[in-house]
């Protein structure tokens, strides 16, 4: 659904409702207009020193553009995962969205949505977070496995492994992840001997990780369900677990202000690998990096980021106190 004709898309701009042609963002979008940046960025984009890749960022001004970098991404996806991945940091979308002051206000919230609407072409909706796996063929070798890229297994090992060091649960803990996807994270903790629940929007998913634990002989509470029904387990947990997941999240306000009726008084609420860097022009919103594009134009992901001085003042403003650990080795290593 990424690769479209001109006339297609000059088609579907036409079928869009006026009072959505009329946004800044959308006008922006569809004309190039001064709101956009265009041109090239002298930034380097080459990943640990791999050959050939780019060292000059392309800026995207349009929806053509746009898809043209899917189409080139579409490509570059049937070589390998490796070489898809040698892409992602060679283009980006920069624009001036004139966002509120007050990123806790439902306006700010809601010109976050209207960006996503502009790139993405259409609302938001949670069920394109739902990947339809085929659980057969993901048992042997899920995510990361399946990429037989030597660096993106190794840097998915090592954060996995950082972050249980730095989780340092008591044995026994009852652990809940939310958003498990292909269940990593959640079979390791298993493994160890705690009790886990985990949810994932995704049916495919849940079945893949009951598949997995059934295979390995260990118990896993695993439930399909957005995040909101982690709710109705009726439990506390010792530790509440994100892994790359809460930045999908629609209300993570909401979201967060739910955690304490989920967490025991002297448990801990961890989020690892989330985009969360002051390096972010805004205190949150979506983000426009190639990769994020892709997820959010290609598949209709919501691909969220948020400024570190945002997330921790909005952890403090709901009672947290926060401790950071990083492990250098791995891109996804903080916790």
């Amino acid at each position: 659904h990424s690769v479209t004709t001109r006339p297609m898309r000059r088609q579907a701009w036409r079928l869009l409702p006026e009072q959505i042609r009329a946004t800044r963002i959308m006008r922006a979008l569809k004309q190039n207009l001064p709101g956009l940046h265009g041109g090239i960025t002298s930034s380097s984009s080459k990943p640990d020193g791999e050959a050939g890749t780019p060292t000059r960022v392309r800026l995207i001004r349009d929806l053509d553009e746009l898809d043209e970098m899917m189409e080139r991404l579409e490509r570059a996806a049937l070589v390998s995962d490796d070489e898809l991945r040698r892409h992602f940091p060679t283009f980006e979308m920069k624009l001036e969205l004139d966002l509120p002051n007050d990123p806790y206000s439902e306006t700010y919230r809601a010109r976050v949505f209207e960006l996503f609407h502009a790139v993405r072409g259409e609302e938001y909706d949670p069920a394109n977070e739902m990947t339809n796996v085929d659980v057969e063929e993901s048992v042997a070798a899920p995510f990361p496995y399946a990429t037989q890229s030597a660096k993106t297994v190794g840097d998915q090992l090592m954060a996995i492994g950082h972050l249980i060091k730095t989780m340092a649960l008591r044995p026994g803990s009852d652990v809940l992840e939310l958003g498990c996807g292909w269940g990593n994270v959640t079979l390791a903790l298993a493994q160890m001997g705690h009790k886990v629940t985990a949810i994932d929007i995704d049916p495919s998913m849940a079945e893949l990780v009951r598949e997995r634990a059934r295979r390995l002989a260990v118990s896993v509470d695993v439930h399909a369900g957005d995040f909101s029904s982690a709710g109705k387990i009726g439990k506390r947990f010792d530790a509440v677990l994100f892994v790359s997941s809460f930045h999908h999240s629609s209300d993570h306000l909401g979201l967060l202000r739910s955690m304490h009726r989920l967490v025991s008084d002297d448990g801990k609420l961890v989020f690892a690998a989330e985009p969360i860097s002051d390096q972010l022009p805004a205190p949150w919103g979506i983000r426009l990096d190639g990769e994020s594009l892709w997820q959010i134009r290609r598949r209709g992901w919501l691909e969220l980021g948020f400024q570190e001085r945002y997330f921790l003042e909005t952890l403090g403003r709901f009672g947290w106190v926060v401790e950071r650990s990083v492990c250098d080795d791995t891109p996804f290593g903080v916790v």
